[in-house]
């Protein structure tokens, strides 16, 4: 989790409670979207609310999703979350979760998403560079191990039983704390990384109407069209765009001019050194063109080294590496181009975390429906736990811990509330509180009707004041 980034003054000790964070969509906001979107349109059991809770749940408490955990989920722990099933019907098994996630309505879930994100940017100040707002932007791409993926598509070799694996690709914006943009992508199309990663950079950027946002990418995006379109320099200057690219070390560039640099050499920390051998103003040539595109960019081209050190600390060895980078920001420094992708490994990271700890790399459903469910589930609740991690001084893996266990505590004194008992000494033992609707849904389920709101408001200012 990214040091620079600051929770603002006044936010950062509320966000330490996890009631709070799950305050974020209140149940009206679940309420409203599953009427707009008509999620529960001819269902009488596993509505839009009852799945978000679910997978909510599923995804924080579970080191292993899968469709018998769900089922767990919605009749062992009573899934006693926003809101509440309109019926006593048990789910009879796991398949039926299954098929409700290749036909449940994604637009219920995005916009969730969507909200849950617009909500969280006031909260902090992301990484800065020139007053620009760093925006990694990366691809990961998970393979099925069933072959039972209704889509998707082929990369590499065949698999162990002779059978090629199929495989879908994600593709985020992603500035260390927030989601700002994801797509879903699973035809070979969209393999490549020319035809993903404009798709979501241009989502993301319809929040940026004040182009404060700099798009860090890495090597995929090699289309120099592509890199003129969103540079502006294609005559439509209103679709410009503030971004940072990885070329080829071997890419033919044109130079039209050398620019200054103050330092050529200089470290970065203990073991990384760096060495600027160009910095200046560049055309750069199509893959099938002897002549240069028009659109001209900030070229910066470095050496890395990196030392390599033993147990005792002494230098072993040392490593060396290029970077060739280009940007379209006018100003910008040849040490500032290195230190914003620098930041791109921020995405890296984020990958990591969500595939180990919130089990992404795991396929819970075959069809692109379901995938895409599952996509913006696991984004709301990887935020969560950042935000909860970030306003609580933890890492990703001792936020989940901790998010997981303050969320089971929050179920355990919900169910003695059910149960008719007073939860208040539990919950002072150890340290919870109750999101306002955790109480909503207890009460609406325990009376069965919108008059027991008033009793909510009474319960819930006691045991908070208690």
């Amino acid at each position: 989790m990214d040091n620079q980034i600051k929770i603002k003054a006044g936010i950062i000790d509320r966000y330490k409670d996890v009631s709070e964070i799950l305050n974020i969509v209140p149940p009206e906001v679940i309420e409203q979207f599953a009427t707009s979107t008509n999620v529960d349109r001819h269902v009488k059991l596993l509505q839009g609310g009852i799945m978000f809770n679910m997978l909510l749940h599923l995804l924080l408490s579970e080191s292993k999703i899968s469709q018998r955990g769900a089922r767990a989920v919605l009749t062992g722990k009573m899934c006693e979350l926003p809101v509440q099933p309109r019926n006593n019907r048990v789910i009879a098994d796991h398949t039926s979760i299954t098929k409700r996630l290749a036909t449940i309505k994604v637009d219920f879930f995005r916009n969730l998403y969507e909200t849950f994100r617009d909500m969280v940017i006031p909260l902090y100040q992301p990484v800065e560079l020139r007053k620009l707002h760093i925006e990694a932007v990366d691809s990961t791409i998970v393979a099925e191990t069933c072959n039972k993926l209704a889509e998707g598509f082929h990369i590499g070799d065949k698999s162990g039983d002779g059978r090629q694996r199929k495989h879908v690709k994600y593709s985020e914006v992603f500035d260390g704390l927030n989601v700002l943009g994801i797509s879903f992508n699973d035809d070979k199309t969209k393999q490549a990384e020319n035809n993903a990663l404009p798709e979501v950079i241009r989502k993301a950027a319809k929040n940026d109407r004040l182009h404060k946002n700099l798009y860090v990418i890495d090597r995929g995006l090699t289309c120099s069209k592509t890199l003129e379109e969103l540079s502006g320099q294609d005559g439509n200057e209103g679709d410009r765009l503030n971004f940072l690219v990885r070329i080829s070390d071997s890419r033919r560039i044109s130079v039209v001019g050398e620019l200054e640099c103050d330092t050529r050499e200089y470290r970065v920390d203990d073991t990384h050194r760096i060495v600027i051998n160009e910095f200046d103003k560049v055309r750069i040539f199509s893959s099938a063109s002897n002549v240069p595109d028009p659109a001209v960019y900030r070229h910066v081209k470095a050496t890395v080294y990196e030392d390599v050190v033993d147990s005792a600390g002494n230098v072993v060895n040392t490593t060396e590496s290029i970077v060739n980078l280009l940007t379209d920001v006018d100003g910008i420094s040849a040490a500032e181009m290195l230190e914003a992708y620098r930041k791109r490994w921020m995405i890296e990271v984020f990958f990591k975390f969500i595939k180990q700890n919130l089990d992404f790399s795991h396929i819970l459903s075959t069809s692109a429906n379901g995938l895409q469910v599952m996509m913006y589930m696991t984004m709301i609740a990887a935020i969560m736990v950042l935000i909860f991690g970030k306003a609580n001084g933890l890492g990703f893996r001792m936020a989940k811990i901790r998010f997981d266990y303050k969320v089971e505590a929050m179920m355990t004194a919900q169910m003695i509330l059910a149960c008719g008992g007073n939860p208040a000494e539990f919950m002072r033992r150890y340290d919870v509180t109750l999101p306002r609707w955790a109480m909503y849904g207890t009460y609406i389920h325990e009376y069965g009707g919108m008059s027991a709101v008033t009793d909510c408001e009474h319960v819930f200012n006691t045991l908070k004041h208690d």
